[in-house]
């Protein structure tokens, strides 16, 4: 089936073509192609035959296949299987269970059908997000069926309470702990099955000191003893369920959660939060302090926006009108999202805050300087001592002492004289600060190249992340070189925010050429080690190198802010005290992004809008605005703004509308007749002959003064007094493809008080 739009017919002629009549009987075969037509058609499709069933789907069958075309990329799909064993070990698929089935059933067809969305289907990303929700309030009735009896009684026992209850919960924490109760759940999963353990086999894990007895300094979440911790590891070892992060054993809980949420929709798809205890070795790096939140709220539920979601998809079980639910219709309509936050210490959760200006230019500052002095000599002693370990037949149990009997005099000279260091052990931080330990300095050096590329090149998270080693610099030659020196080098990447299904557009910016030194530097790293059989591909930019042993693996998202939290620790960034903790700045790519934009937006006075929206990727005029000036706190932003008047009225532009009404005020507030601001260059073209001269001499000097001299702090006092205020005037425009758009021109208000 060809790629379409949802708003588009999706009937074509092949798929006519395919429409086979199922009767004799004239009028059912009629009724049967007006269906198949309207399947096709997202407006007027039937609730039984929906526009996102894939051809082979019916309705009665106990497996939907979820299908959305998307326009250029492939379709987003699903399956929906209605195989389920209930709480009192009946089928759904049962005869005695046959209305319940009809309720899931019908709850799922009236989510995204566009006769339930106000008659405009849903894009095909948001159709299904509303989709995801639906199963996972799914799940939840689900797993309390026995609670609300929903094999005898149907949804007649979900009352107020209950519903108001999940709701609340879903503002407080993720939906694996809202509607899954995961923590609690993988406990009782475990406790169930560490009786396979036996107890010599937990002797013999202490008295060998394997990482499955290691519980030293551990952090722990889930409620488990330190036997049961021990214990709880080697049968997920034994299990196969660990996989190689950052050189130690990270659990990989996906076969868990499968058996665990077996019997729901959705549940084998959660994401949720990784348990630090079950980890066999350092997987992740806690960093020095506990960290600012860089988030607006210490809050990892919902959002007022995905709050009121999920209350719509619940109001949706009150349509259904198919079969009898016994829910509580009108119950279902006071649920409202004032109810649920009412008298709650509850904030909307919000976007990345932004860091302080100090802090991040410490941070760019220190990440430059980092790789120029350092990334030279940590690379080499690194791929020499791989190189060795490659080379060696049996280079022994303790890989330390391997490594540190390799060290050459450069590395000594700069002071390492570990391979890796416990993160627990006394004074580490210190350490590495001193340049102790090798595989840590690597962490650092990684965390300065991507708070480099995150700073000047505004890309998400995912985007530096998944960099590709060969592809990600063009042209791909050493910057370093002096014939070089005038080549414009760019970053190579995939977007993430332009494709669906992992096929992503690739995209190419400028990049700093500093940035791109740093770049080429790892990537001849990596060529090195695949040439001497290291990895199998030069593969991803980022790295990671192993404490145990050496073992080079992909970087990822993960190991991203870990060596990102090594850098902020090695720099010794600004902490605070919050709430009697002192906490540390830990920079994260995001707040590097709008860094990016509000530096280069609010940081000249003539903001190219269009080089902005390409850097950062956003077309939406009113979407850039919102996200260089939101969270920014009101004392910064008034700075800004301040700055950017006085850089208009310094240069004698007149590139912010209204900019004569704040001279009036500034002629009023000082009593004159007569205000008129000039720049720099006319008053040097009247006077500097004279003063060039010695016909007239100035105290201060007159270019100090000129330099120094601004009305800048009198613009910042009145934007804090309300007097002025600098906002933008949005207007519409067509571009060559005829699509209409916003743009804005910056516009100076003076209220008049």
């Amino acid at each position: 089936m060809p790629s379409l739009s949802v708003e588009q017919s999706q009937l074509t002629p092949e798929a006519l073509a395919n429409f086979r009549s199922l009767t004799d009987d004239p009028l059912d075969d009629a009724r049967a192609l007006r269906d198949f037509v309207f399947s096709h058609m997202p407006i007027g499709s039937s609730l039984t035959k929906p526009y996102w069933f894939a051809p082979d789907t019916e309705f009665h069958m106990p497996r939907w296949d979820f299908i959305i075309p998307v326009e250029n990329r492939p379709p987003l799909n699903r399956v929906i299987d209605f195989d389920i064993e209930l709480y009192d070990g009946s089928n759904l698929l049962d005869a005695k269970n046959h209305n319940l089935l009809l309720t899931f059933a019908y709850f799922f067809a009236y989510q995204i059908h566009p006769r339930y969305t106000g008659g405009k289907p849903f894009s095909p990303d948001v159709a299904y997000l509303n989709m995801t929700w639906a199963l996972q309030t799914a799940d939840w009735i689900l797993l309390n069926g026995e609670r609300f009896k929903i094999c005898e009684v149907g949804l007649s026992l979900i009352n107020e309470n209950s519903v108001l209850s999940l709701l609340d919960a879903i503002t407080k924490k993720p939906i694996s702990e809202a509607i899954y109760d995961y923590s609690s759940r993988i406990t009782t999963w475990i406790k169930k099955r560490i009786h396979e353990v036996q107890e010599e086999q937990v002797a013999s894990a202490i008295h060998a000191g394997e990482l499955c007895s290691d519980i030293t300094d551990i952090v722990r979440e889930l409620d488990l003893t330190d036997e049961e911790v021990i214990r709880a590891r080697i049968l997920l070892k034994n299990r196969g369920f660990y996989t190689c992060v950052s050189g130690a054993q990270s659990l990989r809980a996906a076969p868990i959660i499968a058996d665990i949420y077996k019997n729901t929709f959705n549940g084998r798809n959660i994401k949720p939060d990784h348990f630090p205890e079950l980890d066999l070795g350092e997987t992740r790096y806690r960093g020095e302090f506990p960290p600012v939140e860089v988030r607006a709220v210490a809050n990892d539920g919902a959002s007022h926006r995905r709050l009121s979601s999920y209350i719509q998809t619940f109001r949706k079980i009150g349509l259904i009108n198919e079969c009898s639910t016994g829910i509580d219709k009108e119950m279902l309509q006071r649920i409202t999202k004032d109810r649920v936050i009412a008298g709650k210490d509850y904030k909307q959760t919000g976007r990345y805050r932004t860091a302080p200006i100090e802090v991040v230019l410490q941070a760019l500052r220190s990440s430059i300087e980092f790789p120029v002095v350092n990334a030279d000599w940590i690379l080499q002693e690194l791929y020499e001592i791989i190189e060795a370990k490659l080379q060696s037949d049996d280079y022994g149990q303790n890989f330390q002492d391997f490594a540190r009997g390799r060290f050459s005099e450069t590395s000594l000279a700069q002071g390492v004289n570990y391979w890796a260091i416990p993160r627990s052990e006394t004074g580490y931080y210190e350490k590495v600060r001193s340049n102790s330990t090798l595989v840590d300095l690597h962490q650092v050096l990684i965390g300065s190249i991507h708070t480099v590329i995150g700073a000047t090149m505004a890309r998400r998270r995912d985007e530096i992340a998944f960099l590709d080693s060969e592809t990600c610099l063009e042209p791909s030659t050493d910057p370093n070189l002096p014939e070089n020196c005038a080549t414009r080098y760019y970053l190579v990447f995939k977007g993430q925010k332009t494709g669906a299904s992992g096929k992503r557009e690739t995209l190419k910016r400028p990049l700093l050429r500093i940035a791109a030194s740093f770049i080429w530097k790892l990537k001849t790293f990596n060529q090195r080690l695949y040439t001497i059989g290291a990895i199998n591909s030069p593969g991803r930019l980022f790295k990671s190198i192993g404490r145990l042993n050496g073992t080079v693996s992909e970087g990822n998202r993960y190991s991203q802010y870990n060596c990102m939290n090594a850098a902020c620790d090695y720099f010794k960034l600004p902490t605070i005290i919050d709430e009697g903790t002192e906490k540390r700045y830990y920079i994260r790519q995001h707040q590097l992004r709008r860094f990016f934009a509000i530096a280069f937006f609010w940081g000249t006075d003539n903001p190219d809008f269009q080089t902005l929206s390409y850097m950062l990727g956003h077309t939406d005029a009113k979407l850039f605005y919102h996200y260089v000036t939101e969270l920014v706190t009101g004392r910064i932003l008034k700075e800004a703004k301040a700055n950017r008047i006085q850089a208009s009225l310094t240069k004698g532009n007149r590139d912010i509308a209204g900019l004569d009404e704040l001279i009036d005020m500034l002629r009023k507030e000082h009593n004159v007749r007569r205000v008129q601001i000039k720049t720099y260059s006319d008053i040097f073209g009247s006077m500097h002959a004279m003063h060039s001269q010695g016909l007239i001499q100035t105290q201060p000097e007159f270019d100090d003064y000129l330099r120094s001299h601004s009305c800048e702090g009198q613009i910042l006092d009145y934007l804090e007094q309300g007097k002025i205020t600098l906002e933008p005037d949005f207007f519409e425009v067509k571009d060559p493809d005829g699509s209409t758009v916003f743009h804005f021109n910056l516009a100076l208000k003076v209220k008049n008080l």
